[in-house]
């Protein structure tokens, strides 16, 4: 027996919602701007037509003719006012990182998961590599160590966590994440009690102030590139 085209496609694009299931990282979609762009155009053109029509109608007009049109016109004004909110919101996403559409592209090639519906619905082909066209459902920014170890292989490695594909490795974020707090902590301590060991051995005081700007420089770098802190956040745990 053999499959029907529309059972083959919805087998694929099931295929791939599994996919999808294994990491956070591969809720991928197409933004299809556009589209939106276009349904934002044609309901703002609706309306301004229900505009003109209504408005002369507020005088003399007949009170069921109104109505409909006010009707018409909240319905109209919803779905704009909607469509207004959800591509704030659209844009607020960011692309998937290149890591994670090089794994999808090699995971629905034809040498593994041979799902070339997926792949031409998600779009992701090798002139798209910067992803600009997807956006990427995971709201929560990435720290500095889950990027680092997006990028490095060997990294991933030692935070494998098992897979239900032979041909996909994951990596544990909670083990980044445990790593990260262990670190920038121990980076903090070697920076702060760094310069009252090392001054211990130095004789001349143009060699301790340079100790400790080069202290307070390296804090400042590690709080901007490694914690989330504002501004003045910074400014303040510096100074201090």
């Amino acid at each position: 027996m053999t499959m029907t085209e529309g059972k083959y496609i919805n087998n694929k694009l099931y295929d791939a919602a599994e996919f999808m299931a294994y990491d956070p990282d591969f809720l991928v979609f197409k933004r299809f701007d556009r589209l939106n762009y276009y349904n934002l155009l044609r309901l703002q053109r609706r309306l301004k037509s229900l505009d003109e029509q209504i408005a002369p109608k507020l005088t003399n007009g007949p009170d069921d003719e109104i109505e409909k049109l006010a009707l018409q016109i909240g319905d109209t004004l919803k779905q704009y006012n909607d469509g207004l909110l959800a591509e704030i919101q659209l844009s607020k996403l960011r692309a998937p990182a290149p890591r994670v559409l090089d794994v999808i592209r090699t995971f629905l090639s034809p040498t593994e998961m041979n799902n070339e519906v997926a792949l031409k619905i998600f779009h992701v082909d090798k002139e798209d590599s910067s992803g600009e066209k997807l956006v990427q459902l995971v709201d929560v920014e990435k720290t500095w160590g889950h990027q680092f170890v997006d990028r490095h292989s060997s990294l991933r490695k030692l935070f494998e966590k098992p897979s239900p594909n032979p041909y996909l490795m994951l990596y544990s974020e909670d083990g980044v994440r445990k790593v990260v707090r262990l670190f920038v902590p121990l980076i903090f301590a070697i920076l702060l009690l760094g310069p009252i060991c090392g001054m211990n051995y130095l004789n001349h005081n143009s060699q301790k102030l340079g100790v400790l700007i080069a202290c307070v420089l390296g804090v400042s770098v590690v709080i901007a590139c490694c914690t989330k802190a504002r501004d003045w956040e910074m400014l303040t745990i510096t100074a201090a």
